[in-house]
């Protein structure tokens, strides 16, 4: 997914999922070439971190030109991302 194409969104809410604890996805709405989107990041937070967004705030999103429908709330993939790749390859090597 090459999310690269900056665009203005509208946060419209979040969607929760439960577990040991509640994480949550921003739904976001932009327009892009004439067309409306309205689509749920990829990117979690934590309840601490949604609680500091207002909905209806104007947020920079990166979207897929080719594919607007994807999107993500940040430019580059968290650094959790890598640091579990890298520690996936530790234990593989170990093992």
């Amino acid at each position: 997914m090459k999310c690269n194409q900056a665009v203005d969104a509208k946060l419209e809410g979040f969607i929760e999922k439960t577990g040991r604890s509640s994480i949550y996805f921003p739904i976001m709405s932009f327009n892009y070439n004439g067309r409306k989107y309205k689509i749920k990041s990829d990117n979690s937070m934590y309840e601490g971190a949604m609680k500091s967004y207002q909905e209806t705030e104007i947020h920079t999103v990166y979207i897929n030109p080719s594919d607007p429908s994807q999107m993500r709330y940040n430019r580059n993939p968290s650094i959790y991302i890598y640091t579990g790749f890298i520690l996936g390859w530790i234990f593989l090597i170990m093992g």
